[in-house]
């Protein structure tokens, strides 16, 4: 049921729309020879686990012929190509089969885990130590045999090996004997002799979940430490600008809506949307049918160290300064900082991590779209609440009310955003930005000095394509101890000389102009709001 599956779901995916990743095995190969062949890999959802499981059994399965398959892919290059192509015994779990809603105590789960693994090892013994190895009553005593009777290696492949600590997040006794399961495979004498790779996927590493050493020969290959594997990890820009080409797909659109994860210093894309992109034509919401953002929201109403107010001003734009001290053991259901929850919306895809620079940030518009939704789900019932304080700004916007936006804007940087010195224009957008948290449900990322024709326009928020069509586009102009006259006369000249059409396209009917100055002597906004129709026909 479980063992020597062919390679038949790899050859559909091959014969369809398909970017070469099989030098990922190159990469397990090295392992396998080295003897670092237990693999822990961590991805996103959608990142292409389960296409990942059906090439490796196509390749290391004995009980297929794919030379035809891989000989035209970039694995066939490698010195240790020939040498493992369809050598081993392969043993697939899929985790997701055992997720039964009937099994609230987890008893069903290994009960028919261990019966499967037990069935697919005894299978490929030969008939006549069948007989003797069924009469082994535990799964530590089977492997004890084959241990002793077989000479044949095995590759294990375990797709999302950590759903029962996502399906069971209490059930400590369940977890532990499942652990046991995994270590009677993978840290006896059998998984030395007889393992010749053990590769295991989940949203999560296993440090999150259990006691590191049991399982502490695993190399794990994550978001933030993908060993020298990130391009295999999703699409780079590369591939990406390949497949707009040839789909003809807009690369600037799915930049914007796909791109945004840092690994070895590439721009890796999400795989599963830039390929719904090129078979459907449509730029839609992919991330949002990963999960429901429930847990997320829950993380995010904890709100350690006013996270919820650092993830607000990522979702527009704004990259924050994030180093990772440590990687504690805590789950996805048991985070007690701001950084364990920042880790882990890191591991699950919710945010980028540019190691280098060592910032924080959301990674593109799918998922923006969606962790706005996370956010907004969090209850704050404090009056004072940003998003509640921000909701009324917003609302003077809308108003063209200058005098009680400039209070509002005033109001807000006194009282909510981090001390910061008004010595640049950009420190005002900084709290502009914060004072236009509540319009991210709204209003797409915010464009920062968007180039307008002649000269920049500072920020610009352009309302989400096809859900808010009446809202207008708003666009800002600062100014720094200068009258606030000058910065509506400079963002009034753009719109006069129909530089818009660069930045406000056809989506909406009109814009709104706003101009925002601040005197450092006098630490006073002045505000000034004039709106231009620039289409009658929406």
């Amino acid at each position: 049921m479980l063992f020597n599956l062919d390679n038949v779901a790899f050859k559909e995916n091959v014969e369809a729309l398909y970017v070469d990743k099989s030098g990922f095995i190159s990469f397990l190969n090295e392992g396998i020879i080295k003897k670092q062949n237990f693999v822990c890999v961590v991805r996103p959802r959608r990142f292409g686990k389960t296409m990942t499981c059906d090439m490796l059994k196509a390749y290391y399965s004995n009980a297929c012929d794919s030379k035809e398959i891989f000989d035209n892919l970039e694995v066939a290059n490698s010195q240790s190509y020939s040498k493992f192509l369809n050598r081993f015994d392969v043993v697939h779990l899929n985790m997701n089969l055992y997720d039964d809603s009937d099994d609230n105590s987890g008893k069903i789960f290994l009960r028919e885990l261990k019966a499967d693994i037990k069935e697919s090892l005894i299978e490929k013994l030969d008939s006549g130590m069948q007989e003797q190895a069924k009469k082994c009553r535990t799964l530590g005593s089977l492997v004890r045999y084959i241990d002793k009777n077989c000479l044949n290696k095995f590759v294990f492949i375990i797709d999302e090996w950590d759903l029962v600590f996502r399906v069971f997040p209490d059930n400590s006794d369940l977890q532990k004997s499942y652990i046991k399961i995994l270590t009677t495979l993978f840290k006896t004498n059998f998984s030395t002799t007889h393992v010749a790779l053990a590769y295991m996927t989940g949203i999560l590493p296993i440090k999150r979940y259990s006691d590191q050493s049991a399982l502490n020969n695993f190399r794990e290959i994550t978001m933030l430490n993908p060993l020298g594997t990130g391009k295999f990890i999703g699409f780079t820009e590369a591939e990406v600008k390949k497949l707009c080409s040839e789909y003809d797909i807009d690369f600037d659109k799915a930049k914007y809506w796909y791109d945004g994860y840092k690994l070895d210093g590439l721009d890796i894309y999400n795989p599963f949307a830039v390929i719904s992109v090129a078979s459907d034509k449509n730029f839609l919401r992919t991330w949002s049918g990963t999960a429901s953002v429930e847990p997320i929201a829950k993380m995010i109403s904890k709100n350690y160290e006013n996270l919820r107010e650092d993830l607000a001003l990522m979702l527009s734009g704004e990259k924050l300064y994030f180093r990772i001290q440590s990687d504690s053991s805590n789950s996805l259901f048991n985070l007690k900082s701001k950084e364990s929850i920042f880790t882990c919306l890191i591991y699950l895809g919710y945010l980028g991590y540019d190691s280098e620079k060592q910032q924080l940030y959301v990674p593109n518009e799918d998922v923006r779209r969606d962790l706005v939704s996370a956010v907004q789900k969090t209850q704050v019932r404090n009056k004072n609440d940003i998003y509640k304080v921000s909701k009324k700004a917003f609302e003077y916007l809308l108003a063209e009310d200058s005098k009680n936006l400039a209070s509002s804007i005033a109001y807000i940087n006194d009282n909510y955003v981090p001390v910061i010195g008004y010595n640049s224009e950009d420190a005002l957008r900084f709290v502009v930005i914060y004072s236009m948290l509540y319009a991210q449900s709204y209003y797409d990322k915010p464009l920062i000095e968007l180039h307008g024709g002649k000269g920049y326009l500072d920020l610009c928020y352009l309302p989400i394509e096809g859900e808010n069509s009446k809202l207008p586009a708003i666009i800002f102009e600062f100014k720094l101890n200068k009258p606030v006259s000058v910065a509506m006369e400079h963002v009034t000249e753009q719109i006069k000389n129909k530089h818009y059409s660069q930045v406000v396209d056809n989506r909406v009917k009109d814009v709104l102009l706003v101009g925002i100055s601040y005197d450092s002597k006098t630490k006073e906004h002045q505000c000034l709001i004039e709106k231009q129709i620039i289409s009658q026909d929406l």
